[in-house]
């Protein structure tokens, strides 16, 4: 941290104004500011004193930081500065007393910047990270992450802090919630409603003071939004920029429809719809077009080997090459061009590659382990293939550039019929029907390859399978489902799930000051 003077001095025999930031300052006015990391410091105590005289003059800062000459025993202000040299002398408690100088010409005008080295630099002010909580929770306000700079690490527990308040300067309009200074380092409050609540903090190392206000964001992690036009399951969503395209599923009946939704209007509207009613299959979008691979057409369990290209471009449907298996409950994963289609029913172990631009299909070697009810994403080149029925919790690893397959760590929760979606290279999964009979699942866990761990995230609102996800600016959109699976229970809900606001109750810090 560094503190300036900043002197202006012109010779002068007129009396010397009072310094007022509202007055404009002309050539008899002496100019002194006292600022810390630009803030001003009241009170410091600045000395003009002649080099040839031994004169004095004395000024001590105001609250807007600018020096304000002390009155003599007369009460008169009259100052006069000659030619020649001064020194400039300021001292604050706190910092190390500085003393510089300057010569002024004749009828001349100098400036000279005065830069003092603290001998205690302010505390840091801390409440860690950018924080999010839920209504109702508990939250945890934490001022250990704070510091005094001049305290050797390890030195001191409180971290060179002798004392902290918090206070509430603003809340949500419809918050009720009122609370009273605290003094308190680890300062608890439930918040009432969504919205931001600011926190102003001070703290201090016993002689100087650090302020910072601290914003709490506050919703819940799973907010309903427009409602899909009809109750559907089974279905697939691809999303092209900021619109979400719906296509099939099933509600009692089997269905071709097919709707758009915009995401920054939130709002639904019907398209053409496919040209095959179908359930249970597979889809990707891949430069601006949207794929859809086989599905079950009727209630006895009849696959198709039909393909579907959707322009939204033009909002029609065009034919593709039929998959060389027809099958549903596949997978459809996209990787340099190429759409990989990955087990499935009545095809468990096929493995085929779709080329959108010659419209052919190649016939891979078959997977290793049936898989069919599974969900499927690919980062950094490697599929990862999770859950399924007869594979709950299994996970197995495609590394498409080494064509090998390994596994990973078993997802805690088994269950089929679920969903995925990825976000900052780690799968979100999400629902799925469990391995009890009827037994949906809320079940919201998170699977990271890098370390190959999983870590369970809060469930959702109701158990769900047979449902859609897409992301989208680091949130995921949950599309339809079942909430009582075999019921015939499809929902037409559309909630989004933000995994910001997806928290447990905050925990110590572990902190390391930065390196000076």
């Amino acid at each position: 941290m560094q503190v300036f003077a900043i002197m202006a001095v012109s010779i002068t025999t007129s009396p010397l104004i009072p310094v007022d930031v509202a007055k404009v300052f002309d050539k008899s006015t002496l100019v002194v500011s006292v600022l810390d990391a630009g803030f001003p410091v009241p009170g410091s105590k600045v000395t003009i004193i002649s080099e040839a005289t031994k004169d004095e003059t004395k000024w001590v800062t105001n609250e807007q930081g600018y020096a304000v000459p002390l009155k003599g025993a007369t009460g008169e202000i009259e100052i006069t500065l000659k030619s020649g040299n001064y020194f400039v002398k300021v001292e604050k408690e706190g910092f190390l007393e500085k003393k510089t100088k300057v010569f002024l010409e004749e009828d001349g005008f100098a400036e000279k910047l005065v830069k003092l080295d603290p001998s205690n630099r302010r505390p840091i002010p801390s409440a860690g990270p950018e924080q999010f909580s839920n209504p109702k929770r508990l939250t945890l306000l934490d001022a250990s992450y704070s510091y005094d700079p001049d305290i050797e690490e390890g030195d001191d527990p409180l971290r060179g802090i002798t004392s902290v308040s918090w206070d509430l300067i603003s809340r949500p309009d419809d918050s009720n919630l009122k609370l009273p200074p605290s003094e308190k380092r680890e300062f608890y409050f439930t918040p009432d409603v969504s919205g931001d609540y600011k926190f102003r903090m001070v703290v201090s190392d016993g002689v100087l003071e650090a302020t910072k206000d601290h914003i709490v964001h506050v919703a819940s992690p799973f907010e309903n939004i427009a409602k899909i036009p009809v109750h559907v399951g089974g279905h697939i969503t691809q999303r092209i920029r900021n619109k979400v395209y719906l296509a099939g599923g099933w509600n009692g009946d089997f269905l071709k429809t097919a709707f758009v939704y915009d995401i920054d209007l939130d709002t639904w509207k019907e398209i053409e719809p496919m040209k095959i009613a179908r359930n249970h299959h597979a889809s990707y979008e891949m430069n601006n077009k949207i794929f859809v691979f086989g599905g079950n057409t009727n209630a006895r369990g009849v696959a198709t080997d039909t393909v579907e290209i959707l322009n939204p471009s033009t909002g029609k449907w065009r034919d593709g090459a039929p998959m060389p298996t027809a099958r549903y409950n596949a997978t459809a994963i996209g990787h340099r061009g190429n759409i990989y289609v990955l087990g499935g029913a009545k095809g468990e172990k096929a493995f085929e590659i779709y080329d959108p631009q010659s419209n052919k299909w190649t016939i891979a070697e078959d997977m290793p382990t049936p898989r069919y009810r599974h969900t499927a994403q690919i980062i950094k080149n490697k599929i990862y293939l999770i859950g399924g029925k007869g594979t709950e919790q299994l996970v197995e690893i495609f590394d498409i550039e080494a064509g090998k397959w390994s596994q990973g760590l078993p997802m805690p929760t088994g269950r089929y019929y679920l969903d995925s979606s990825v976000l900052d290279d780690k799968i979100f999964v999400v629902g799925g029907h469990g391995m009890g009979e009827g037994a949906g699942e809320p079940a919201a866990e998170v699977y990271d390859p890098r370390r190959n761990t999983w870590v369970t995230k809060n469930p959702l609102p109701f158990a769900l399978d047979i449902h859609s996800m897409v992301t989208f600016n680091n949130k995921i959109y949950v599309f339809g489902g079942e909430s009582r699976f075999g019921t015939f229970a499809t929902e037409d809900t559309t909630f989004v799930y933000d995994p910001r606001f997806d928290i447990a109750m905050r925990k110590k810090p572990v902190v390391k000051k930065p390196e000076y």
